[in-house]
């Protein structure tokens, strides 16, 4: 196996990154950061605004009652807080496929019965309390009483059950029907047989009940993520279902159960959200605004104090740190930076290919040189807990000579071009796919880049338009079920979070044995199977776990940044800015 050798100079000499267009075949192509752009701040300030000088997880779920909680009052004087925002919003509907710009605004302006805390554990939101029986199959959640809406209008039970009817219902355009098909009653509901879920319950104003027909040891971690804000009934209740995901609702979301309230969204500068006075707890910030830029131009306005929290590329944290204003925090991450094969392109079915793909990136290198070592590399979906990952996984490490070989094997064409689509903006995404296109045209592999916004590159997959698909996130730490999401064969996208359309019957089956029991060692088992085929089968080109690493103003207090970056606002109530 060959090693690049890493560089050992400091960022600023740093050699430009090998052309798109690499000599034939070379020996090795060395890992190297492509220069980042010269950021052109281009204001996006809002208008003028005053500014002020539970218990751990368990592979069963238990019962779980809230902590007493400890608010901080709200500022006494205005205060207003500018967020990065790392890519433009689509919209704010819970029932699509997870958007990361758009689970970070709704985390904001909405909330869910639990999710997952900065110490992965499962945090108490709108629900207070929740039990599982025995078997696994009833899960009760005790509401908080007295809760409003941000338009004053009472919160209940109803709302939960309107929410989790329209999550099970594939009419709704719910992403996320696959989780929900054990809910007693749903073939009815799906069939048109019935206009009601009897496994969902709402017995009184302050209950709501799940009743599976098998029993699912991981039901919690399944609603923990994505985040499934709760909607409104008495808004949304009377819209025609078929038609729900083009509600305007979903674009102008004005009414929400979160520390805020929805504004305004300035098409590509700003979403600007209020304090929601009726929220259950003092809420220590005014205003919000969150603006989708780059992170070199998040950077420089987090210099220029313009900006007050951002998440930063790990190049950039010595240059802040010598900042007296500014602080930094990084957390391990629970999610991965990966590449969707689509699996609908029949010059990827081969499992050669994909392998191939892996030995060619020098995925360690990406770490040390594009990261600075601020991440690490899986070669599977499954990250935790340690029991679940087997320890003679194939490694993958980069050995380019390898990869020739099974490109070779598999009659690969070396005039078959393969297309990247990502977002662009986030300054590790865009200087790896340049170091993957460069490394898998060095084995042999045409590749060009497509750089798109969200919308197209979703229309992509939807309509299986694409070769490689680049994006990252997940929690896949908390309970190995949830990467279910991705690799099952139900959750097969736009039904599900399956982007690559992988599917394999012992897979599916081993997710199955994992949540029929609550016996840890058993559950463990199934899920280390799960590791094993999908190491060998790469439905994704697994590039690296970053670590979520935040930059913030020494002014902002009580925040607790989040791994998961999507959750990075999860505690934003909290907030306040010092004078």
């Amino acid at each position: 196996m060959q090693h690049v050798k890493f560089l050992s100079s400091t960022l600023a000499a740093v050699a430009v990154l090998v052309a798109a267009c690499a000599p034939a075949a070379p020996a090795v192509v060395p890992t190297q950061v492509p220069p980042p752009p010269v950021a052109t701040v281009v204001s996006t300030a809002a208008p003028a605004a005053p500014t002020a000088a539970a218990k751990p997880a368990a592979t069963a779920a238990p019962t779980i009652a809230a902590p007493a909680p400890t608010f901080v009052a709200a500022a006494a004087a205005p205060s207003t807080l500018n967020i990065y925002l790392y890519q433009k919003p689509k919209n704010w509907n819970p029932l699509a496929p997870p958007n990361g710009p758009d689970t970070q605004v709704e985390t904001l302006i909405d909330d869910a019965l639990l999710l997952v805390n900065d110490r992965y554990q499962y945090e108490p939101r709108l629900a207070e309390q929740w039990t599982a029986s025995p078997d696994a199959r009833t899960f009760t959640f005790n509401l908080r009483r007295g809760l409003k809406w941000s338009d004053g209008q009472a919160f209940s039970s109803k709302d939960v059950l309107f929410t989790f009817r329209l999550l099970a219902n594939a009419a709704s355009g719910s992403a996320h029907v696959a989780k929900f098909d054990h809910v007693v009653g749903i073939a009815d509901l799906r069939s048109g047989k019935a206009t009601d879920v009897t496994g969902f319950r709402a017995p009184d104003d302050n209950t709501f009940v799940v009743e599976l027909d098998q029993p699912n040891a991981a039901f919690i971690s399944s609603i923990s993520w994505p985040f499934y804000g709760i909607l409104p009934e008495h808004i949304l209740g009377s819209a025609d279902v078929k038609t729900l995901s083009d509600n305007p609702f979903f674009t102008n979301p004005k009414v929400g159960m979160g520390p805020f309230t929805f504004v305004r969204y300035e098409t590509d500068q700003f979403v600007e959200l209020a304090r929601n006075p009726n929220y259950r707890a003092p809420v220590g910030i005014d205003r919000l605004f969150l603006k989708p830029v780059t992170t070199d131009v998040a950077t420089a306005q987090l210099e220029k104090g313009e900006m007050q929290l951002a998440q930063i590329s790990p190049l950039d944290v010595d240059r802040l740190k010598a900042l007296p204003s500014v602080k930094i925090d990084s957390k391990a991450g629970p999610g991965i930076i990966i590449m969707a094969v689509d699996f609908d392109q029949p010059y990827l079915k081969d499992k050669r290919v994909r392998q191939a793909m892996l030995y060619a990136i020098d995925r360690a290198g990406i770490v040390s040189q594009v990261l600075a070592g601020q991440a690490a590399v899986t070669n599977t979906h499954v990250l935790g807990p340690p029991q679940a990952i087997p320890a003679d996984l194939n490694q993958y490490g980069y050995d380019p000579d390898k990869a020739r070989q099974l490109l070779k094997d598999a009659a690969w064409d070396p005039a078959q071009v393969v297309k990247i689509q990502w977002i662009q903006g986030i300054r590790d995404r865009d200087a790896t796919v340049q170091i993957v296109q460069s490394q898998l045209q060095a084995v042999g592999m045409k590749v060009e880049l497509s750089p798109l916004e969200a919308g197209p590159l979703l229309e992509n997959m939807k309509n299986r338009t694409f070769d490689l698909s680049l994006y990252g996130g997940g929690l896949y730490t908390i309970d190995p079920d949830s990467t279910a999401v991705p690799n099952q064969c139900d959750q097969a996208y736009p039904a599900g979070g399956n982007n690559a359309h992988y599917c394999n019957a012992d897979v599916d089956a081993a997710f199955a044995k994992g949540r029929a029991t609550s016996d840890t060692a058993q559950r463990m088992t199934a899920y280390q199977q799960i590791a094993h085929i999908t190491n060998d089968e790469v439905p994704y080109i697994w590039l690296y776990v970053p670590a979520a690493v935040w930059a913030y103003s020494t002014k902002l207090q009580n925040i607790k940044p989040h791994g998961e970056f999507t959750f990075g606002f999860w505690n934003a109530a909290e907030w306040k800015l010092a004078p």
